[in-house]
């Protein structure tokens, strides 16, 4: 398993089956989305990281898009290492994060307004290095 911390106007949320969390804003909206996919048999590296935000690129979807680099944030625990990458489109931005422990990933995914990234975006990198990862003691 796996603990996170969240800021305490976030709400938790389940999107696609998987765990989350949200902040919304009055009208029930989501403004910061949170969401934690655990990766057991996909290789999560920095290519993947690429691969997933340049498909906002190619999709035509959007007029503007602008694909950060691959960064490395520095995780609360050595045993961990995060990496994200960062993608605004139009109004709206994606940030990929890659959190790996020894036998286990997780895949964050987050989705925010491109003007939350200056404030929240410090947040959930914040978040993202107090991820702490739990070994389960399976009980007779």
């Amino acid at each position: 398993g796996f603990s996170v911390w969240y800021p305490e106007n976030m709400q938790p949320i389940n999107q696609f089956g998987h765990e989350g969390f949200a902040v919304k804003d009055e009208n029930g909206e989501n403004i910061v989305q949170v969401i934690i996919v655990p990766e057991t048999e996909m290789e999560v590296d920095d290519d993947y990281l690429k691969e997933a935000a340049g498909n906002f690129k190619v999709s035509g979807a959007y007029k503007k898009v602008t694909v950060g680099k691959v960064q490395k944030l520095q995780a609360e625990s050595k045993d961990i290492t995060i990496k994200s990458i960062e993608v605004v489109h139009d109004d709206t931005a994606d940030c990929f994060y890659v959190v790996k422990a020894k036998d286990q990933t997780l895949l964050l995914t987050v989705s925010l307004t491109a003007e939350a990234l200056e404030s929240m975006g410090a947040r959930i990198d914040y978040m993202m290095q107090g991820i702490t990862f739990i070994e389960s003691k399976e009980t007779e």
